[in-house]
């Protein structure tokens, strides 16, 4: 993971997944930035992180996110797409 990710809530998200996925950082951060491109709402928000039942989700888990400021998709406006 880059340095300027580490402590910022973006390096937090790479961090959650790479937990629950045992890969590296550079390859969640990939994985990442694939879906953030094709999906909106917390799937592109730096604010997101891995959700806490992904363990248990037959889906695609690159999508299942939850948010680390506690807001509601539907209600939030926190929304920061990932930094460049």
């Amino acid at each position: 993971m880059k340095k300027e990710y580490l402590d910022t809530p973006f390096g937090n998200l790479i961090n959650s997944y790479a937990y629950r996925t045992e890969l590296d950082d550079d390859l969640v951060e990939k994985a990442l930035r694939a879906h953030a491109q094709k999906w909106g709402g917390c799937v592109s928000c730096r604010y997101s992180i891995c959700h806490p039942m992904a363990d248990t989700y037959s889906g695609n888990i690159w999508l299942l996110r939850s948010c680390q400021l506690g807001l509601n998709q539907n209600e939030c406006t926190m929304h920061e797409r990932f930094p460049d």
